[in-house]
């Protein structure tokens, strides 16, 4: 009887161990107002709070952040600015590479007839 009375308190406890791993968040990854990048945290227990400019872990209802955490990056106005500069560049290269390969190929096509005629 005590055997199956231990096997039964074993198989319950192993149960219990992932309870933490199922009930654990995280927050994502940031960057504060301040421009300074905080990594992403595993809060044990408990969830991701606060808003997009300070996380923290909490157990407190109410204040848990949802799936909005990741669509933070795109209220942040620095982050914007940057990825918009950066589209904004590689825009303006590739129309400059391609009218310098043009002016290649006429330059090269008048060489060309010249020498021919």
């Amino acid at each position: 009887m005590q055997l199956v009375e231990a096997a039964a308190v074993t198989s319950l406890l192993l149960c219990l161990i992932p309870v933490p791993a199922v009930l654990a968040d995280s927050c994502a990854p940031y960057i504060a107002s301040d421009l300074s990048y905080h990594p992403q945290q595993d809060c044990l227990l408990g969830f991701c709070a606060g808003s997009c400019a300070e996380r923290y872990c909490s157990i407190l209802p109410g204040t848990q952040l949802d799936q909005s955490q990741f669509l933070c990056i795109l209220n942040n106005f620095w982050m914007v600015l940057g990825i918009g500069i950066f589209i904004g560049l590689i825009f303006i290269g590739g129309i400059i590479s391609c009218i310098c390969k043009c002016c290649l190929v006429v330059a090269c096509l008048k060489n060309r007839s010249s020498h021919t005629g």
